[in-house]
């Protein structure tokens, strides 16, 4: 917007434009239909641009100071997270762990119940007496099979308990690699 004055014979002064009272309208057609001028801090009458070579320049350099800026946010936030993430992943593999071990002592002591239950009857503790002690009964003959194959025998309660266990996927080796869990 442009101040008005006006002068001793009346005539008004615009930024752009001067009038006089008795001016065609051609003038003051001309008059809004300028070029438009900007000026920069400098103070320089300036065309068409709006921001002078070195503020461009300037924009250019500092670019590349947001995406580092970002990268090292980044970096200072994973430092500072990571002791408490560590503990945190560490829990939750113990936890894990100890909810397997358990699943399995719980299948073992089932396993156990029910044969307390057994030998709770007769006919469970003759079942017994027969396979273990190797007693008969009056008139029965007992024979003895040897295998000739040596097959190790595998222990059922560990085999119970480790039934339930895993295997760790690629991410759970790698975070364990990471967070120095062996």
């Amino acid at each position: 917007m442009a101040r008005k004055t006006s002068s001793r014979n009346g005539a008004t002064a615009s930024g752009r434009a001067r009038t006089t009272k008795g001016g065609s309208s051609s003038s003051r057609r001309r008059a809004s239909t300028g070029t438009r001028t900007t000026r920069s801090k400098s103070g320089s009458s300036r065309r068409g641009s709006s921001t002078s070579a070195p503020a461009r320049k300037r924009g250019r350099s500092r670019s590349y100071l947001m995406p580092v800026t970002v990268i090292l946010v980044m970096i200072l936030a994973a430092w500072s997270l990571y002791p408490a993430a560590r503990v945190q992943y560490r829990e939750t593999r113990e936890k894990a762990r100890l909810e397997m071990e358990l699943q399995g002592l719980q299948a073992r002591n089932d396993d156990l119940r029910e044969q307390v239950d057994r030998l709770k009857t007769p006919e469970g503790v003759e079942d017994v007496a027969r396979q273990t002690l190797g007693m008969v009964k009056e008139g029965e003959n007992a024979y003895v099979v040897m295998d000739t194959q040596d097959e190790s025998v595998v222990d059922r309660p560990a085999e119970i308990a480790d039934s339930g266990i895993a295997e760790d996927t690629f991410w759970q080796d790698l975070l364990d690699m990471v967070f120095g869990i062996e």
